[in-house]
């Protein structure tokens, strides 16, 4: 499209590539080890209407229209927004967490264990240890479509790449009628990057004194002005699907009319043995292809493997 050609992207170093593939494979050799998860195949939302909700300063002024129509809707919320919603009496039906990064842990600091979370076999590896449900989907990753492929469950494409981009695959694949955006903005508002009670927050708290506020470790990741980037992604995220709409909450908020909906179920497929992924490995082909997408030389990644207690036997 036009938009596309008209964003000037810039090249991602390699030390930012490398990073993030060896903490994604990294995570996902550490949850083959440990985990005996539960995928998701299936949940209820077939004609049903989702409001998501991201942790930008603009939820502040959503808030109470959320808390007027909760029951008439699926509340998903980013793991970033979770500290807010619950200060606030909120319980989200699901949090989204997708980022690998060990920073992450700290958006659950009020986590209280009643609500579902879902991730995926690379993302933050500390939420496994927290006592409440917590589910896995199966993103593009390779060693996610190794999984897919085993457990026979759909794999859930994320092309905006952010917690946002997987509401939206969920509510596609598991055909709702309409997807809503609540606190989603990837820009700065009134000189706030996030809203109140996020995990930046609790980071930060310790390292304040009066000649230090809170208001001098601003966050870089939101400007005023949209990066390129944010730009194409905050597109994706609202482009419509043929059987579904989608919403940013600003537009839709007069709309809402009450309704009362039921508990949100899960379908799952547990992953018993995680050895059986290990074992599928020892298949030459198979191995060369996934270190292959991995960008990987087949003998190192046997090394991790090693390294970790995995190998194939």
């Amino acid at each position: 499209s036009e938009f596309i050609k008209s964003v000037n992207f810039t090249k991602t170093s390699d030390k930012t590539i490398s990073h993030f593939s060896n903490t994604w494979l990294r995570n996902s050799l550490i949850f083959l080890k440990n985990a005996q998860a539960k995928f998701i195949y299936k949940l209820n939302l077939k004609y049903k209407t989702i409001v998501f909700v991201g942790a930008s300063p603009i939820l502040e002024e959503e808030l109470d229209t959320i808390k007027k129509f909760r029951d008439s809707f699926y509340l998903f919320s980013s793991d970033t927004a979770l500290g807010f919603l619950q200060s606030e009496g909120l319980s989200p039906d699901l949090i989204l967490s997708v980022d690998s990064g060990r920073g992450t842990f700290y958006h659950f600091h009020s986590y209280r264990g009643d609500t579902p979370i879902l991730s995926w076999p690379g993302g933050n590896y500390q939420i496994q240890k927290l006592c409440g449900s917590i589910y896995y989907y199966c993103s593009s990753y390779p060693l996610d479509q190794l999984i897919a492929a085993y457990l026979n469950i759909p794999i859930l494409p994320n092309p905006s790449m952010n917690v946002a981009g997987l509401a939206k695959s969920l509510c596609v694949q598991f055909e709702a009628s309409k997807l809503i955006y609540a606190g989603v903005s990837f820009a700065s508002y009134k000189g706030k990057s996030h809203c109140r009670g996020t995990g930046y927050e609790k980071f930060r708290l310790p390292g304040l004194d009066r000649y230090h506020s809170l208001y001098s470790y601003s966050l870089n990741s939101y400007r005023k002005e949209k990066s390129d980037k944010d730009k194409l992604a905050y597109s994706e995220i609202l482009k419509n699907e043929t059987n579904l709409k989608t919403y940013l909450f600003s537009d839709f908020q007069s709309q809402f009319v009450k309704e009362k909906y039921e508990k949100m179920e899960f379908l799952t497929h547990t992953l018993k043995d995680t050895g059986s992924i290990i074992r599928i490995l020892d298949n030459t082909d198979i191995l060369n292809g996934v270190c292959k997408e991995l960008q990987i030389e087949p003998h190192k990644f046997k090394e991790k493997l090693h390294k970790i207690g995995l190998s194939p036997k």
